[in-house]
This record gives structure tokens, C-alpha cells and sequence, in this order.
């Protein structure tokens, strides 16, 4: 194995830790910012900073960061933490520099402030070296998802049919894999899952973009007799379209190479994602979806929306699996929930009954899931 190479891509990460803070106060830091998912972070008040709690019923509940209370005493050393990351970074980005460099002079100045204040929306940090999503709000009021970190491919606890799906010869013609579930619920940290795993064990090349990157995993992977390589794209601040296109100049000749979309949230992309999946890429891509039907109603709607409007013709050609995410309550995971899996496999049938226009949409949609696989239970989280 590569392991030399890989542990020099995670060492080039940025870690806070190396900024001089005390390596047992650090330890105990990321213990308690683990503990919960979710964090709500004001930077001028306090009052309005709280961290959210799932119970063991599988209901959220509130903390405030002012209880007194030694749990509100931990909670406050995480918040003075986040608030201390969190600002400094969003400052930065606010400020431009070196970011504004990559959009070039010729670049209108309306559009580099757009997409400057665009990427101060959403970016990632480290705190005691536990990697973070930040989501602005308003103001200076932020949401804070904390990540599980990049999961092994056998820890999700999927069944071997379902491996042998999502690793096999299937997809070496490329296609479209959506990755849907409901907030929080692995979406995307099973998807690079998947992608680092194809790679280590496939070899070959992947691009994976994130707004922002979550997961940090770009160089080299598998063996020496079938090397893979990641490369990794933060498109925070930065315009979808454009590194689209340059991705697909870029990609090696005589090859299926991975491209992997970040999180659908709107319909901005969605064309791209269509489009991107037909050019004979193995293209990937997670998005909010209560089921299986949800997720290709979804796609094909936002694919229209974003312009496209051949969108349900190019989901039918390209689409090859659908992999859906479940949460179920349960008291004894780390984090109170389990994920349960349910795969889709798109045959040359559905195919045609997706491309059946005198059919609406939703009836073919029912017809391919029709008989589709029962859930099957991953690994708790």
C-alpha cells in the first residue's frame, strides 16, 4: 500500500494544533465539540449561541451555551473556541486576497464580490483538529456542522451485495450514482467513502469539488501495481460552471475518471450534473431526498429549473444507481442514530420507462420503484 503518500496528503492538511495549544486541553476540546453535531454560533451574543441535542427517543432538544451547569461550562470553552475560528476565518474571506486572484482581471468587479461574499457563506475549519462545517446565517451568526471525519468504506456496515454494487465493474462506464437522504444523515461522508474506496481498490483518477471541502483526502491511494489519485476542489467563492469545464479538459485520455459534485441544495448546478454524467465520467453527486422517488423528481426538477430542458432525458441515459440514507433513533450508537441503507440499480427497463415521455414523470418513476430493494442496516454513528 501507498501508505507513505497518503499519510503525507493527511499531514499537509491544516491542523489548529500546531498553533501552539495545549495538546491534553486540545484532546479534551474535540471531545466535547464531538459529542453533538450540531452547534448555533452568534459572534457578537452569547445568548443566542446553543447547541443542539438529540435525544434517545431520536428528538432534538436545545442547550444554551449559558447554562450553569458543568456541562455549560465544557459547552463554553467549545463556543469561545468556534467563535475565535469561526471569525477569523469569515474575516479573511470577507477580505478577499488571495482568493480574488484566481478570477483574473479581466473579471468584472461585481462579479468578484459576488462570489467573494458567495464563498463567506459557507467554509470549513479545524478546530482541535476536528474539521467543521460553517453556513452563515445573518450577521455574524453561523451554523456549525461537525463532521464524522473521512469513514472507511467497511465501516458503513453494508452488506456484500451492496459493496460489490457500488465497487464493481458496473460503473467502469461511467453514469450518474446520487447519494440522498434527510439533514445529517451521512450523505456526503458516505459518498467520499465510496469515491476513496473505488480509487484505492480500482485505481484511476477522481476530482472531487466541495462547497466546502469536508473531507480531505486528496494524493495518492491503493497499491502500487493499481495507484489511484484524488484531487481536490474547493469551490467556495468559486464558479461552478467554469471549473466544470476546465475538469473535463483536464481528465486523462482513454480513461472513465470520477467527478464528484458538491451537495445539491438548489437547482443552481443541476444541469451541470446532467450533462457532466453523459460526457462518459463517473459522476457522483448527493442531494435532500426523503426517498428514492424523491431524489429523481428532485434532480429532473432542478435540472429544468437550472435551464436545462432536456433534464429527464439526460437523468434516463446517465443514471445508474441511487443509494438512500436513513436515520433511526437508537440509544446505544455514539450519537443516539443509525443509518439504514436502501440501494437502486437502474436497469435498461427503467431507462425506458424514464425516457417515456407519454408517461408523466412520477408514473414511471413508481413503475422502477415498484419492487425496489428492502433497507438494510448500516453501522451506528
Amino acid at each position: 500500500m501507498m501508505d507513505g503518500l497518503e499519510q503525507e496528503s493527511r499531514d499537509a492538511a491544516p491542523n489548529d494544533t500546531s498553533r501552539g495549544f495545549d495538546p491534553i486541553a486540545e484532546e479534551m476540546l474535540a471531545t466535547a465539540l464531538t459529542t453533538h453535531r450540531d452547534w448555533r454560533v452568534d459572534l457578537n451574543d452569547s445568548v443566542n449561541s446553543f447547541v443542539f441535542m438529540i435525544g434517545v427517543n431520536g428528538k432534538t432538544g436545545i442547550s444554551p451555551v449559558s447554562a450553569r451547569s458543568p456541562e455549560g461550562v465544557k459547552l463554553a470553552k467549545v463556543f469561545d473556541r468556534l467563535k475565535q475560528e469561526i471569525g477569523r476565518r469569515f474575516d479573511e474571506l470577507l477580505k478577499g486576497g488571495e482568493q480574488d486572484s484566481q478570477w483574473g482581471e479581466a473579471e468584472p468587479v461585481e462579479k468578484v464580490e459576488s462570489l467573494r461574499l458567495e464563498g463567506a457563506r459557507r467554509f470549513a475549519i479545524t478546530v482541535a483538529g476536528v474539521r467543521c462545517r460553517a453556513q452563515h446565517i445573518v450577521g455574524r451568526r453561523f451554523h456549525i456542522r461537525v463532521t464524522s471525519g473521512l469513514i472507511e468504506f467497511d465501516s458503513l456496515g453494508l452488506p456484500a451485495s451492496v459493496k460489490r454494487a457500488l465497487l464493481g465493474e458496473t460503473l467502469d462506464d461511467g453514469g450518474l450514482v446520487l447519494v440522498c437522504g434527510g439533514y445529517g444523515s451521512g450523505k456526503t461522508s458516505t459518498m467520499n467513502a465510496i469515491i476513496r474506496e473505488r480509487i484505492k481498490t480500482r485505481g484511476g483518477y477522481a476530482l472531487v469539488m466541495g462547497d466546502p471541502i469536508e473531507y480531505k483526502y486528496a494524493g495518492f491511494h491503493g497499491t502500487n501495481a493499481c495507484p489511484g489519485y484524488v484531487e481536490q476542489v474547493d469551490l467556495a467563492g468559486r464558479d461552478l460552471a467554469a471549473e466544470v469545464k476546465a475538469s473535463m479538459r483536464n481528465f486523462p485520455a482513454g480513461a472513465v475518471s470520477i467527478l464528484a459534485f458538491p451537495e445539491l441544495l438548489s437547482s443552481d448546478g443541476a444541469g451541470e450534473i446532467l450533462r457532466s454524467a453523459n460526457h462518459g465520467s463517473l459522476v457522483f453527486c448527493d442531494m435532500h431526498a426523503s426517498n428514492l422517488e424523491a431524489a429523481v423528481l428532485n434532480l429532473v426538477a432542478k435540472g429544468e429549473q437550472d435551464g436545462e430542458r432536456n433534464s429527464r432525458d439526460l437523468l434516463s441515459n446517465a443514471l445508474k444507481m441511487i443509494l438512500h440514507l436513513q436515520m433511526r433513533p437508537i440509544p446505544s450508537a455514539p450519537r443516539g442514530v443509525s443509518i439504514t441503507f436502501k440501494l437502486q440499480q437502474i436497469e435498461r427497463a427503467h431507462r425506458a420507462a424514464l425516457s417515456d415521455h407519454a408517461m408523466p414523470l412520477s408514473r414511471s418513476i413508481a413503475s422502477i420503484f415498484m419492487n425496489a430493494s428492502s433497507e438494510v442496516p448500516g453501522a451506528s454513528r
